[in-house]
Formats: C-alpha cells, sequence, structure tokens
C-alpha cells in the first residue's frame, strides 16, 4: 500500500496548530554561470504525526483568465510569450456581490490564509531572537524584519508579503475596498519562454484535459485547488518585504465566459428549419464550390468542389467515331477544301461539257470513300471533281496529234 504524502484540508476544517513551518534552508545554484541561492521553509500539515503536504480547494470565482509572469526589469512594451517565465492567475476571494458580506465558504479561506500568514510573520520574530550564527533566514529577510519591528506600531506587512490585498486604483495610494480582496497565485511550471511546460493540470468544459496557456486572458469561472510548499525568504522587487507565502496552482476547473456574462452552455434548442434552394438557384445550380457549401451546409468544401467539376470526357469512345458519311456532292462542296495530295500527272484530252455529264451520271464517286478505313487523324473534307472517262495514257506521238486537231 502506498503511503499518503498529502493532505486535502477543507478551508473550514483548517486546524492552524497543526500547520509546521521548518527551518529555513539555503540552496546555491548556477544560472547562466552566476551563483545564485535562495533561502526558504518547507511547510507541511501534521496529521497523526506525519508531516503531510497540504493541499485546499477554495470557492469557485470570475477570473480574467492565466496570464504570463515576467521579469520587473522586462518593460510592459517588451513582455511576450518568448520572455515569460512564469503563468499565473488572479484569484479575488470573494464576488462583486459579497465583498460586504463574504460568503461562509469565502469567509473561511480568508481566515485560513490570514492564520497562516500570521504563523509565517512569528516565525520571523522567532529569527530575530537568535544569535547571528545561529539564524537561518538571509540578511534581506533579517534586515527587513528588524527594520519593522523597532517601531511602536510595527507593520509586519513590510515585511512579510501579505498573501491577499485589495486593489490600488491607478493614481491613488488608497486601497479600495469596494473590490474583492484578491491574490495572485502562479501555476506549476518548468522552463521559460517557449520551452515552457506548465504542470498544473486544467480541465476544461466536459472536463477536458486542456493547456492553461490557452485561456491566457479569456474570461470565465475558475475552481481552483491550491497548495502551500514553501516560505520564500528573499529580496521582493522594490517593495521592503523580506518574505513572503509560496502558493502554487495544483489543479484547476476553468470554463471560459462567452460574451460578458452569457453561459458556455447552448440556450436554445437545435435550429430544425430545413434547408431550401430558390428556383433560380435549383435550375442553374451555385457555380462554385463555396457558393454550393453555403447552399447545402452539410456539404464539406472539398466536397462541393467536387460536385463542381466538369464531366470528364470518355477518350475511349472519342477514339471510336469515323469521319461522317458524305452524303452527296453539294455538302461537300460547301465544306473547306483539304490539302493537296501529290499524284502523278495525267494529260487528258478535253471533252465537251455535254458529254461529260452525259458519260459522269452513272457513276458514284462517294462509294471509294466509304471503303477507307478510319485513322486517328481526322479525315480530311475532299472535294471531289465529277468523274471524267478513264482514257489510256497516251504517246508523245498522241498528244502532238491531238494538239494539232
Amino acid at each position: 500500500m502506498q503511503q499518503q504524502t498529502f493532505i486535502i484540508v477543507d478551508p473550514k476544517d483548517f486546524d492552524a496548530s497543526k500547520l509546521v513551518i521548518d527551518d529555513a534552508k539555503t540552496e546555491k545554484f548556477k544560472i547562466n554561470g552566476v551563483p545564485l541561492q535562495m533561502s526558504k521553509s518547507a511547510v507541511s500539515y501534521l496529521v497523526e504525526g506525519k508531516k503531510l503536504d497540504l493541499y485546499f480547494r477554495a470557492p469557485s470565482q470570475s477570473c480574467f483568465g492565466f496570464n504570463f509572469v515576467h521579469d520587473i526589469g522586462i518593460s510592459e512594451d517588451e513582455r511576450t510569450a518568448d520572455n515569460a517565465k512564469g503563468l499565473q492567475v488572479c484569484y479575488p476571494l470573494t464576488s462583486l456581490k459579497t465583498v460586504q458580506s463574504p460568503t461562509e465558504e469565502e469567509q473561511a479561506l480568508i481566515d485560513m490564509l490570514k492564520s497562516i500568514w500570521d504563523l509565517t510573520v512569528e516565525k520571523i520574530k522567532g529569527e530575530l531572537e537568535l544569535e547571528e550564527e545561529d539564524r537561518h533566514i538571509p540578511d534581506v529577510a533579517y534586515n527587513s524584519a528588524l527594520a519593522v519591528s523597532v517601531n511602536k506600531n510595527p507593520n509586519w506587512k513590510k515585511a512579510v508579503k501579505p498573501i491577499y490585498d485589495y486593489p490600488t486604483p491607478q493614481g491613488s495610494k488608497e486601497k479600495d475596498t469596494s473590490k474583492p480582496p484578491r491574490t495572485y497565485v502562479k501555476l506549476l511550471s518548468q522552463g521559460e519562454g517557449l520551452k515552457m511546460r506548465i504542470l498544473t493540470r486544467v480541465y476544461g468544459p466536459g472536463d477536458v484535459p486542456v493547456n492553461a496557456k490557452k485561456y491566457i486572458d479569456v474570461p470565465g469561472e475558475i475552481q481552483p485547488c491550491f497548495t502551500i510548499p514553501h516560505i520564500y525568504y528573499g529580496a521582493h522587487g522594490t517593495t521592503p518585504c523580506g518574505a513572503s507565502v509560496t502558493i502554487k496552482l495544483a489543479e484547476a476547473n476553468f470554463s471560459p465566459r462567452r460574451g460578458g456574462n452569457l453561459p458556455t452552455s447552448r440556450l436554445l434548442g437545435s435550429n430544425t428549419t430545413p434547408v431550401e434552394e430558390d428556383e433560380d438557384s435549383a435550375e442553374s445550380g451555385p457555380s462554385t464550390g463555396f457558393e454550393l457549401a453555403t447552399k447545402n451546409p452539410s456539404l464539406s468544401l472539398q466536397q462541393s468542389l467536387n460536385k463542381t467539376k466538369p464531366p470528364k470526357k470518355d477518350l475511349t469512345l472519342a477514339k471510336k467515331k469515323t469521319p461522317p458519311v458524305i452524303e452527296d456532292e453539294m455538302e461537300v462542296e460547301e465544306e473547306k477544301p483539304a490539302p493537296k495530295k501529290k499524284t502523278k500527272k495525267i494529260i487528258t484530252k478535253p471533252v465537251s461539257p455535254s458529254s461529260d455529264m452525259e458519260e459522269t451520271e452513272p457513276i458514284e464517286p462517294k462509294t471509294t470513300i466509304l471503303k477507307k478505313k478510319p485513322t486517328t487523324k481526322p479525315a480530311a473534307k475532299v472535294i471531289k471533281p465529277k468523274a471524267k472517262p478513264k482514257t489510256p495514257p497516251k504517246s508523245e506521238e498522241e498528244e502532238v496529234n491531238s494538239d494539232t486537231e
């Protein structure tokens, strides 16, 4: 049986006496050859004498989706996905309607986070009482806490960063308590920029796992499960704080919100009106695949394009076609003459028109065309001259005599 290593606590059942904050430990490492160090105290929840990782669920609230986290030194104009170092979500602890009177669940979460912050402050105070060689926190955290402690009315929010706070309007130094208090929670991730891998599990509508990057700056409803792995000691940008409670988003259900406050589910049933075509379009048909797809949405664009393609010609049948049969000489004379073929020159005696008609009347010159075999090349249309009586070739002497006559 696998040993349990974590516990999910309902904020209403949270017991501050079971929260354990270990002494700070410093880790030394290098980034791009630059030596760095990080000091932090592990946080756990005591159950039957065993230290377990602490997880807790929070109420569903509206948010503006996830957004990238960048180093402070990068200006707003230069911040892109390429130089991002993580993702975070701005989680409001109440809704706009319950700011002044939080629900039972919301108030339980607020009380739980406040008690964890109080325990962190007490841990810092204990470090101030130790000698330098016995201290566990770095000088940055120690000096910040010492500067606050010497005041008559110490404001420990300047030594330990608050887990949540009210927003500050632009151009003002006063907190706007009419808006919900909120906390910025980072997602679990590895790497930076385009190589960043999001480890936090996010489930979209239909309980489908999605990458949190899909909901960058997308308004919606979030139901989170948080974890508190450690307390961080070190510099906090431009603030004087030297310590903070680290909260991570372990898992979340996210439902994107459509246009304002519209729900994500379909509001109406299916549109069952049949699709009708105009008489003109039914006769002529769409000229393009896009028009056909518009007329019939059930068809894909590719199917529509296939329907508009002209039918392929049957090349086999085209090859089998024979040249048209010439019915009479009048039809032949109306056609364009074909190119002349080279033949042997035969000199014949001229005859009178009357005798020519009498002798050629029974002759049918078209019979020779019908007997010709069809070829692949188109047949030439020939204007055949009227048939003349065949005479044997004459000798040179006969040709001379006929000329003298």
